[in-house]
């Protein structure tokens, strides 16, 4: 299903979806898939999505480009975000999180 929007003459509008799930599951890829519908979103952030690249084919949204950070620790870590195939995206790394156990790091 494709959806062409025009923008002459109106005012553009990006829909940015933010959620702290604390994990993805089935049900809450269910629950965003619907909001993604509902709410016409064209960028989603999920953090605490504790997905790694192994499980991150379970959690595609058709019509959106997928990127994703992995978790890095057993707690519920990562970050996924879609952006609709129709925008021009890029995703950068530009800083790798890194290890808590390191104690070097800490306070």
């Amino acid at each position: 299903m494709s959806t062409k929007r025009s923008f002459q003459n109106e005012t553009q509008h990006l829909h940015v979806l933010q959620w702290k799930a604390g994990g993805m599951s089935q049900a809450k890829k269910t629950q965003l898939q619907e909001l993604l519908t509902t709410d016409n979103i064209d960028v989603f952030a999920v953090i605490e999505a504790n997905l790694t690249e192994e499980n991150l084919p379970y959690y595609q949204f058709p019509g959106y480009n997928m990127y994703l950070i992995p978790k890095f620790r057993q707690v519920a870590s990562g970050f996924l975000t879609g952006v609709r195939v129709n925008l021009t995206s890029d995703f950068v790394i530009l800083k790798e999180m890194c290890n808590t156990d390191d104690k070097s790091l800490r306070n």
